[in-house]
Formats: C-alpha cells, structure tokens, sequence
C-alpha cells in the first residue's frame, strides 16, 4: 500500500513538473516572438503598435530620472453598427497588450528595463538594472497567475544563478505577487490611454 501511495506521488509530480516546463517553454517562445515583431515592425497596418508614456522628474538623492512605458499590442478592428437614423456608427475595440516595457535610470550611472509579457493569463516578467551599482537579472514565469519558476543572475552572487520552481522562498513568492499587482496597474492604465485620446475629440 505505501509503494502504491509513493508511487503515485511520484506520477503525479512527473505530470505536474512536465506541465509546469511546457508552459515556460510557450511562454519563452511568445517572449521571442513578440521580440521578433517588434524588431522588425515597420508601423504598417496589421502589424504591431506602440503607446508610451514619458514621465521625467528631479528625484531626490536620484537626480533628473526619465521613465518611459512602452504598450505593444495588435489594433483591433472597431465594431460597426447602424444606428436609428441608418448612420453607420463605430465602438473602438482594444485587443490586450503583448507586451509591456517600462524604461528608467537611476542618476546617470544605473539603468533599468522591466518587461512583462501577457499571453491570456499567462506572464513572463524580465527585470534587468545594470550599471556601476551592480548587475542583475531577475525572471519570473507565470500560468494562470501562479508562479511557476524563477531566476535570479547577479554579478553579486557569487553562486551564479539562483532557481527556484515548484517550490519557492517567502521572499521570491511576495515578491511575484507584487509582479502580478503590476501586470494588472499596466493592464488597467494600458485601457485608460486609450479612453483620454477621445477627451478632446
């Protein structure tokens, strides 16, 4: 009875562990392929767009930092109605994001690209600083919002490379929460560009 028990454990964490690779590796291959789309993205219809949002500001102890958020996403087709005077009419309809990249420096000698990929409910989230305070690399996966793997590569660490799957430290799994919280305020301010561009229309 107890081989059975164990033996069942053991299947069950083989199907669990090939399914947790399966959905990293998909989320690797969207990661490159929105890479690919946006490197050879001439602004043409049907192919990917862009919004960004620049922010620049005098930060105490930082001095002048620039941040800019950048959206790419697919353009939609708009829904087209009749309305009760026979005028054709158009609904703007937003396909979500592809990708979210947000750009900043720490004073002149650091700098920062955060990256999250949205496939569904699916996130690849990739955090680089480098500069003269250090180097690092950190990467998140995410299936349907539960973290899946983590990486951390820091010039600091002398171990290298730090993974984590399955099974996660208290500070790693806080800090993917975190992660998701911001995948929903860029998704959210994502929807509200596209609402004020009518404000003045």
């Amino acid at each position: 009875m107890k081989t059975a028990i164990i033996t069942l454990f053991l299947i069950h964490f083989s199907v669990f562990s090939q399914t947790d690779e399966k959905s990293i590796n998909d989320l690797n291959l969207f990661a490159e392929s929105i890479n690919t789309l946006i490197n050879n993205s001439s602004g043409a219809p049907g192919e990917i767009y862009k919004n960004t949002v620049n922010v620049q500001r005098n930060v105490r102890a930082i001095g002048m930092q620039d941040t800019r958020i950048t959206f790419y996403y697919f353009q939609k087709d708009d829904s087209v109605y009749m309305d009760s005077e026979d005028a054709v009419q158009f609904i703007p309809q937003y396909n979500p994001p592809l990708m979210v990249m947000v750009e900043y420096n720490i004073g002149s000698s650091q700098t920062v690209v955060a990256r999250y990929y949205v496939n569904g409910d699916s996130y690849l989230y990739n955090f680089i600083s480098t500069g003269a305070y250090g180097n690092m690399n950190r990467t998140y996966w995410f299936d349907k919002n539960d973290l899946k793997r983590f990486e951390e590569r820091s010039a600091r660490d002398e171990m290298g490379v730090i993974i984590e799957a399955g099974t996660f430290s208290k500070s790693t799994y806080s800090d993917g929460l975190l992660v998701l919280d911001k995948i929903a305020d860029y998704k959210k301010l994502y929807y509200e560009i596209f609402d004020i561009e009518y404000k003045d229309k």
